[in-house]
């Protein structure tokens, strides 16, 4: 069930909304003001927000930003006529006219959702040299044959894939896959490294040892031989 933060000033436009969007699955949350809007945006999931630019006029631009902090999050501004060169200034994803036609309304959620979905599905698959990285379906191809990974060793692939080129300490290493909370020798990536680079074989020349500090996944080939890398 996809979840819609409805900030509408108006009683009786946002009552109407929230009776619309709920009888049609959604699950809907609602206010009349951008504080109460942001605190209950930092609380619970929102795939989506309908704003209210009768509330948020004066300053479009900012107020959006803050709502977009989340990655895949979409907004439609519901707007009067008037308000068209404020609108143009904002991040967002569509928008609606007063007066708001529901059909229209339930529509462009619709369409806005089902690419934000699209969107995310493609963000949560990593390919590189071969390595295929579905973090939806928490699989690992290589070569297009697909390979058991165990939990860890999942998450710290796909820490160091996504990092690509950035050297990881073993310390973010330890706070990214085993959590601030981890109470244990940091020898454990070194364990965790080794078994993953036993499941690459070949392909586990991109994940290179920085002498001391951690590991770095590069894509580049490596001359051993004058490589200060081990």
């Amino acid at each position: 069930m996809k979840n819609i933060l409805v900030i509408v000033q108006e009683d009786a436009l946002r009552e109407q909304l929230v009776e619309v969007l709920t009888e049609s699955g959604y699950n809907v949350k609602n206010t009349d003001n951008t504080k109460e809007g942001l605190e209950l945006f930092a609380l619970h999931t929102v795939d989506l927000i309908l704003l209210d630019m009768a509330i948020i006029k004066t300053d479009c631009l900012a107020c959006c930003n803050k709502f977009k902090y989340k990655p895949h999050t979409a907004i439609i501004l519901l707007a009067d006529y008037q308000d068209e060169m404020n609108y143009y200034r904002c991040s967002y994803d569509d928008y609606l006219i007063k007066p708001i036609d529901m059909d229209t309304c339930l529509l462009k959620c619709t369409c806005t959702l089902e690419k934000l979905m699209m969107q995310r599905n493609n963000d949560n698959v990593i390919e590189c040299k071969g390595i295929r990285i579905n973090k939806n379906a928490y699989t690992i191809r290589i070569d297009n044959k697909q390979l058991n990974f165990q939990r860890k060793e999942f998450a710290l692939l796909t820490y160091l894939v996504e990092n690509e080129g950035d050297v990881l300490t073993r310390e973010n290493i330890l706070n990214t896959v085993w959590g601030y909370d981890y109470i244990g020798d940091y020898r454990v990536v070194d364990t965790v490294i080794k078994n993953i680079r036993k499941k690459l074989k070949d392909k586990s020349k991109y994940i290179q040892t920085i002498f001391r500090v951690g590991y770095t996944f590069k894509i580049e080939k490596i001359d051993r031989k004058n490589d200060i890398f081990t």
